[in-house]
């Protein structure tokens, strides 16, 4: 067990055997109650003597408080009774000044010589009081600070209210500090609860009723190892200045063994207040790793659970650095992993993307030219004689397809049968015929597109109705064909050699017009872009 351990105050009572009184003394059973403002005597106790006596302590540890009840009065001839002395290893140690009203747990001697190599080891405390005219002086229990790897058997030690076996579970807990120094920890609002692992076979409860704070009566409740909560009431102080080391309330006949404590303010006005608490047959030695204590969800106030606090670091140093640089790095790692996971997102998002615009894509349409013209006609000739004014020869209800006999005719151009705003015009005028510009016209067989103008139509003339002109219209079918394939239909004579006229300026003698009839066939509708239209001129 090392010695550099952190320890807690070991108390001893004046019963203890480890005390040696010579002289003139006297045991008082008492709690001394009518001197309260410092609370009530450990263990209801104390030694005294209205003469003169000795005491010796032996015990190993740097730091040493004698505690006793401080009754000072002045005699007639201006000195204080009782009067003492202390010393430790037969050097002198300050006596404390008295305090100027009866008081217990009063410090009457205080050895700190903490880090002193010459105060390591054991020790002798040894005290010369006289006293007279009726004071007493008294002596209750001693608190020094031991070593870690001192042996002690079944001490009594305090568990102050900085210890790291409690644990401030809900609530606010605020630190408040008097004129002497000395300080306790306080909770305000109802439901502040606190946890505590202690070993021991008694635990007290002290704390203080400070000035300055609501007074009236206030209730709390303890639980130990899990038990029923038990409800203790306590109250402020009766008058202007704080009471120290109130006893709230005490729980003995433990079996010496690690016990759990939850501790809750109910309110309403009086704060709850620790300062230490006191165990019996517990153990010095401040652990490393405590277990905290914590109110269960369900009950708070009832049922604990312990959490296991990681080991504490050998050094005296915090790792403060080693802290902010993990924080740091986590931080750093998180961040590159998100702007990972971003740039994985967004380069999905682009492929998926070109996926849709490849679907969607609509390929331009390649114009392919059309086959250069040979000396088979790809459509319907129509015979140019004019000699009996007849149109070209036709087997059936159809025009034959010929040979064409003269391989310099003009390209083919397209006609859509169902355009009725295209007619194909034979126009092989006579060698007299002239334009209306004065010039003579193609005598070769050549064929034109001729557009009709909006509104017109092609009828199919009889012989009656034609019109006695030079051009001669003929349709591929005849009249009783069209009756018998549509009996509404009733076909109008029409005078084409006007709109020809009109149209060629009168140079369209032995024109010959063509009306081809619909096949009937309906193919489904569908859009296809085709290349502009270009003509020879």
């Amino acid at each position: 067990m090392s010695a550099n351990n952190k320890t807690r105050w070991v108390v001893v009572d004046d019963d203890d055997p480890s005390f040696e009184f010579t002289g003139d003394w006297v045991v008082r059973r008492s709690d001394f109650e009518g001197y309260l403002a410092y609370g009530k005597t450990y263990r209801g106790s104390q030694h005294g003597t209205t003469t003169s006596g000795n005491l010796s302590f032996s015990f190993t540890g740097s730091e040493l408080l004698l505690l006793g009840t401080s009754a000072v009065q002045d005699s007639e001839d201006g000195t204080r009774n009782p009067r003492w002395g202390c010393q430790v290893d037969g050097i002198s140690i300050a006596a404390q000044r008295p305090y100027p009203g009866p008081a217990n747990n009063y410090p009457l001697c205080k050895m700190d010589i903490l880090s002193d190599v010459r105060w390591t080891g054991s020790h002798t405390l040894t005290v010369n009081a006289t006293s007279g005219d009726g004071a007493i002086f008294w002596v209750d229990s001693i608190r020094y600070l031991p070593p870690g790897n001192a042996t002690l058997d079944r001490p009594t030690v305090m568990i102050e209210h900085t210890d790291p076996s409690i644990t401030y579970a809900i609530g606010n807990w605020q630190t408040i500090t008097d004129t002497d120094r000395s300080d306790v920890i306080l909770a305000m609002e109802p439901g502040a609860t606190l946890g505590l692992s202690f070993t021991g076979s008694k635990i007290t409860w002290v704390g203080w009723s400070p000035e300055g704070y609501p007074a009236g009566n206030s209730t709390a409740t303890y639980s130990l190892d899990g038990g029923p909560p038990v409800a203790f009431n306590f109250s402020g102080p009766p008058s202007t200045f704080t009471l120290r080391y109130q006893t709230y309330f005490e729980i003995d006949s433990l079996s010496p063994e690690p016990h759990t404590l939850i501790v809750t303010h109910q309110g309403p006005s009086t704060p709850l207040t620790l300062d230490y608490f006191l165990v019996e047959d517990g153990d010095f030695l401040i652990p490393s790793n405590p277990l905290r204590v914590l109110p269960s969800s369900s009950t708070p106030s009832a049922t604990p659970s312990r959490t296991a606090e990681p080991e504490a670091s050998t050094s005296s140093d915090s790792p403060t650095g080693a802290i902010a640089g993990g924080v740091v790095g986590g931080v750093v790692i998180i961040v590159a992993l998100g702007f990972i996971f971003f740039l994985l997102k967004r380069r999905d998002r682009r492929i998926e993307l070109r996926a849709n615009s490849a679907t969607t894509y609509t390929q331009p349409i390649v114009y392919t030219p059309p086959p250069a013209a040979t000396h088979f006609s790809h459509y319907p000739q129509i015979s140019t004689s004019m000699n009996s004014g007849n149109v070209g020869n036709f087997t059936g209800s159809h025009p034959q397809w010929q040979e064409d006999p003269s391989p310099t005719l003009d390209p083919p151009h397209i006609i859509h049968p169902f355009d009725t705003s295209q007619i194909l015009v034979a126009n092989p005028p006579s060698s007299d015929s002239k334009g209306s510009d004065g010039r003579n016209q193609d005598n070769g067989s050549s064929q034109r597109l001729v557009p009709l103008r909006r509104g017109d139509m092609l009828g199919v003339p009889t012989s009656e109705a034609r019109p006695n002109t030079a051009a001669t219209v003929t349709s591929t079918t005849s009249a009783s064909t069209f009756s018998t394939q549509d009996p509404s239909y009733s076909p109008q004579p029409v005078n084409h050699s006007n709109y020809a006229n009109e149209l060629y300026g009168g140079a369209v003698a032995g024109a010959t017009f063509v009306r081809h009839q619909d096949s009937g066939i309906r193919l489904p509708p569908r859009v296809i872009s085709l290349p502009p239209s270009y003509t020879r001129d």
